[in-house]
């Protein structure tokens, strides 16, 4: 089971970084080097901090499904941790790229 959330968090920060790389403003050839380079801080907080959270998700005493009851629409069924690690390495992904972004520059 932690292997499974792990990896669906993973995912959804890679979601992130590809629709962040397909909307780019500058249509140049990819460049693997050239893309850490420019996006390392953004990249590593996101690692960091999705990290820190998974840890706190991936808690014994940690149960969100009560809270996504409450977001979904009723009769649908959602195992809780996976998806918690999918919303949270989306979401902080883009937030976190947000907000280091703008304080980089």
């Amino acid at each position: 089971m932690n292997t499974f959330t792990i990896l669906l968090n993973v995912l959804g920060i890679a979601i992130f970084y590809i629709f962040r790389y397909k909307n780019r403003t500058v249509k140049n050839e990819f460049s693997l080097k050239f893309w850490i380079k420019e996006n390392a801080p953004e990249l590593l907080a996101t690692l960091l901090i999705n990290f820190a959270l998974l840890l706190l998700l991936l808690h014994p005493s940690t149960d969100p499904t009560e809270y996504l009851l409450n977001l979904l629409p009723k009769g649908l069924i959602v195992v809780g941790k996976p998806a918690m690690a999918l919303a949270v390495g989306v979401y902080f992904a883009w937030m976190l790229f947000g907000v280091i972004n703008e304080k980089l520059k």
